[in-house]
């Protein structure tokens, strides 16, 4: 299939990261399909290149996508951004007019937020993949 093209294509290129969600909408969507990725890679001798896992992590999901067997199939590298809004600290707001966008892909933003890391979400994620992995 083309991932899998696209994928021994990089490894001709000896790429070094490879970030996907599998081709689908989260990474937990996308499992089976990362899977497979890593278990080809692993078979070839591309061992060294990195299949980063992102898309859509939470802690809710982070042991299902890390857990694995063999070992050697386990996604070990994630990506994510882990944000969480915060509110401006502006004193005066008119809600009622727009700085800018008032909506990104079809979502309605509020101007008077903006997403910083959440740390607690963070060390949540860190915790739940050192246990997951050392199972």
């Amino acid at each position: 299939n083309d991932i899998m093209r696209a994928l021994r294509t990089c490894m001709q290129y000896q790429v070094h990261r490879v970030l996907t969600s599998g081709q689908a909408k989260t990474a937990e969507l996308g499992l089976d399909t990362i899977r497979e990725m890593i278990h080809a890679r692993t078979e070839t001798d591309a061992e060294n290149m990195i299949i980063a896992v992102g898309g859509g992590i939470t802690v809710k999901n982070i042991k299902q996508i890390v857990m694995n067997r063999p070992a050697q199939h386990r996604v070990t590298h994630i990506h994510g951004t882990f944000r969480c809004a915060r509110d401006s600290a502006m004193d005066y707001k008119r809600m009622d007019m727009y700085m800018g966008a008032h909506s990104v892909n079809g979502s309605n933003i509020n101007e008077y937020q903006h997403k910083v890391a959440n740390i607690q979400t963070i060390q949540q994620i860190v915790h739940s993949l050192y246990s997951a992995l050392l199972q």
